[in-house]
């Protein structure tokens, strides 16, 4: 339950910022999980990941009006600007009863400005996936008093 609940938090999250999302399962490779919970490790094992990419690169061609610049597009691979693969894994049940959930990103930019945007990304992340941010903040406090 909790894997699913962040597998959702970060794929709303991803949305909320124009993004288009790909969920898909994966071979895990020889990422750099913290294995720290688990008991026996396999690393051929498929894991859950989102794929991001900017929403208005999607589809075969870009109208000329989806462009804030006219050179914005040239020489740019199909998922546009940046890259996302969010790989969520669940790995082990604390002794409270709580799941840790771990994810591990990897950000590929083709441009300064996708470096930019996966900063500006990264940096709001954990706010909004643990709900820890003021806009969540607020929005908890307001049904509280409901």
């Amino acid at each position: 339950k909790a894997c699913k609940e962040v597998i959702d938090r970060l794929t709303s999250y991803f949305e909320l910022s124009s993004m288009t999302c790909v969920s898909q399962m994966r071979n895990r490779g020889n990422f750099d999980f913290d294995d720290r919970d688990r008991k026996s490790l396999d690393r051929s094992e498929e894991i859950f990941c989102i794929t991001a990419t900017e929403a208005h690169f999607q589809g075969d061609v870009i109208s000329d009006s989806q462009q804030s610049d006219p050179n914005d597009n040239n020489n740019l691979p199909l998922e546009g600007h940046f890259l996302i693969d969010a790989f969520v894994e669940c790995t082990a049940e604390r002794a409270n009863g709580n799941m840790r959930v771990q994810v591990n990103l990897e950000m590929y930019c083709h441009t300064k400005r996708g470096q930019n945007a996966l900063d500006k990304i990264r940096g709001r992340m954990p706010g909004e996936v643990g709900r820890t941010n003021r806009r969540w903040r607020r929005m908890s406090k307001k049904a509280d008093h409901q």
